[in-house]
């Protein structure tokens, strides 16, 4: 549903070189960097066999680090970065953090799976493909609407950074009003993309903190 309502709101597709947007371009470049988060977790993470599946299957895919190799995946890198600079090329940068972003994701989701599993799996990888579509394509659609100018400085996440930092670059005390002034307040209050973020910030530093202080599951 997430992906669906994100292809939604990017809108009608435009093909041209370098310079795509709308929904069809951003599922191409989805679905290409997201399936490169596969070869990635098998070159550099163990591949797990739970001994519930097929034994020569298993036994293929936990000896598949060997055939991923590291020039292997240079060349799914390459192919999966030319693709992302064919459809948006390097205007502005979001090439590179499309990249970027994705390369993040995998690292992260190699990291909780040795944390998690001891290593990976089969629906270990085909979930982190499914979470790395919906993290490019919200990053996709970020830009868009950054380039269309739909991201004021008054109802932005960024709008919100910037005002913080204004505040606390010259005044490191409470006030009358409290450590936030109301136009912080008001702003987190009344901007949706402020809230969704904090949410996204409260679960991600609960996540940090089980997985530090309480230790990997039984």
């Amino acid at each position: 549903i997430t992906k669906v309502q994100l292809l939604a709101n990017l809108g009608v597709s435009r093909w041209e070189w370098h310079h795509c947007g709308g929904a069809a371009p951003a599922l191409l470049v989805s679905h290409t960097l997201a399936r490169w988060t596969g070869p990635f977790l098998i070159r550099h993470y163990d591949y797990i066999d739970d001994g519930t599946g097929p034994k020569k299957y298993y036994a293929f895919m936990c000896n598949a680090k060997k055939l991923v190799s590291g020039e292997r995946l240079a060349f799914a890198s390459l192919a999966s970065w030319l693709v992302v600079w064919q459809t948006y090329g390097l205007g502005g940068g979001w090439s590179l953090v499309l990249v970027a972003t994705v390369w993040l994701t995998a690292v992260g989701a190699g990291r909780y799976s040795v944390y998690l599993l001891g290593g990976v799996m089969g629906d270990y990888l085909g979930a982190t493909i499914c979470v790395a579509e919906i993290v490019v394509l919200t990053v996709i659609l970020v830009g868009e609407n950054i380039a269309k100018g739909s991201y004021s400085s008054s109802s932005s996440s960024l709008g919100l950074a910037s005002a913080l930092w204004r505040f606390y670059r010259h005044s490191w005390r409470w006030s009358e009003d409290g450590l936030l002034p109301p136009q912080i307040v008001n702003l987190v209050a009344g901007s949706a993309a402020t809230q969704a973020l904090g949410r996204f910030l409260i679960a991600a530093a609960t996540v940090g903190l089980w997985c530090r202080f309480v230790g990997k599951p039984d």
